[in-house]
């Protein structure tokens, strides 16, 4: 009986459940999706093993319990797959349309765990062969051979939608499935199978399901790619949240001064309760979110009690409370009154921000104008108007002076006191100028 794959393939799913389970995460819905996955595989390997052991020392049990131990590891094996082909499809579907797909999937694999229960197995056993047979293996593998077949295709035909790093993985994952699965069938003596989806979970998790890639190692909090996948989760499920930003603008001017940066921002770390989940974002800027505002108000308020005697934090500090961070549809959304917020309250740095129905309403005005002017200067609905200037001295019409106007698709003129103050502020004056 040579069990060796699957012993290996236990000891590094062994590892990999220690290794995932000691990192912090953000409990995601694909994380558990993954941990699901890795679960599934585990037993069907455990099945595996249990399997040959049964064979092995069928004298001293009975024959329909040796039977069943081989049917159950059979039907692991088959929801090892299907719950790969669960994991990939959560890639392409939101969270409230992936669960509703969870009902019939359970039945699916309900039905097919059911066809092999109930269909007739054989074992041989010789020597150091021991292997099943029969039509239960034969509709094992026909499932299987489903599933893989299933994940492939969705892997190709939504390949532009699919994470490019899982979209690699279970491609790999799922060849070597392949692969381990012909020569199993070919050869009984080479039990692969097993070892096979260990080796495909090892890649799914070192390519993209290491907790570890979405830490930033320097500071211990979660990063910016993290924090971009919470965010696309809590505005998909239209949970309520709140955020804090404190954002670090003036880099040159710590430089200038001597400051170490990376100090600067493990002081704002430590400062932070402990109840909150904690993200670096790109620059320097960390971002806190919370069920609710009040931990994230304390956590200003410790950082601002802690650097009330430094000038040169309170010139460059943008604190920005969001009570209610899901009134914005996405995360770009998001980010985009984030960047407003800094250019628009520089009077207020050092002090905590909060963000009013009033300063809402403020971006998302100014937001609807920059997209008028991006599509007037797309759609040549940028004109430009003479107005003559009239020579007291001269009796005649001397010059004309240069009048941008933008015509919006309704034929009416936007008002050049709405559109000028604003591409002033974000440089499509520039764009406007060169259309004159």
């Amino acid at each position: 009986m040579h069990i060796q794959f699957q012993l290996c393939g236990l000891c590094i799913l062994g590892l990999l459940i220690v290794f995932y389970k000691s990192h912090k995460n953000l409990k995601l819905y694909k994380e558990k999706l993954f941990f699901f996955v890795l679960c599934m595989i585990t037993v069907s390997l455990i099945g595996d093993v249990a399997s040959l052991f049964a064979i092995r020392y069928q004298l001293w049990l009975t024959p329909w319990f040796v039977k069943a131990v081989c049917k159950t590891y059979l039907v692991c094996l088959v929801c090892g797959s299907w719950s790969t082909l669960i994991y990939i499809l959560a890639d392409l579907l939101p969270q409230n349309k992936h669960k509703k797909i969870g009902v019939p999937m359970i039945l699916l694999i309900i039905l097919e765990s059911a066809l092999i229960l109930l269909t007739p197995i054989c074992i041989y056993d010789q020597a150091d062969q021991v292997y099943t047979y029969g039509p239960s293996v034969m509709v094992n593998y026909l499932f299987n051979v489903v599933h893989i077949i299933s994940i492939l295709t969705v892997t190709y035909v939504f390949r532009k939608k699919l994470n490019p790093r899982r979209r690699f993985s279970i491609t790999l994952w799922m060849l070597i499935w392949i692969v381990a699965a012909g020569i199993q069938f070919m050869n009984n003596e080479l039990l692969l199978v097993g070892f096979a989806s260990a080796l495909g979970v090892l890649i799914l998790f070192t390519v993209i399901e290491n907790p570890e890639s979405n830490l930033d190692r320097r500071l211990g909090c979660f990063n910016s790619y993290a924090l971009n996948e919470y965010l696309i989760e809590m505005y998909e499920t239209g949970k309520d949240f709140s955020l804090l930003e404190i954002s670090l603008d003036n880099l040159k001017a710590f430089e200038e001064r001597g400051i170490d940066t990376n100090e600067i921002m493990k002081k704002l770390v430590s400062l932070c309760k402990k109840d909150v989940l904690l993200f670096k974002n790109i620059q320097l800027s960390l971002v806190l979110t919370s069920p609710d505002k009040e931990s994230l108000t304390a956590s200003a308020e410790a950082v601002m009690n802690e650097f009330s005697d430094s000038d040169i934090f309170l010139e460059s500090a943008t604190l920005t409370l969001i009570p209610h961070a899901n009134s914005f549809g996405n995360p770009d959304e998001l980010f985009r009154f984030l960047a407003f917020v800094q250019n628009e309250c520089i009077d207020k740095r050092g002090t905590l921000i909060h963000a009013t129905d009033a300063l809402i309403s403020k971006f998302r005005d100014q937001y609807l104008i920059e997209q008028e002017i991006r599509d007037a200067l797309a759609e040549d609905r940028a004109e430009l108007f003479l107005q003559p200037i009239y020579s007291n001295n001269e009796r005649c019409f001397t010059s004309a002076e240069a009048l941008m106007r933008i015509r919006k698709r309704d034929n009416e003129l936007l008002s050049p006191g709405l559109f000028i103050p604003i591409a002033e502020k974000n440089g499509q004056i520039v764009e406007l100028g060169e259309r004159s």
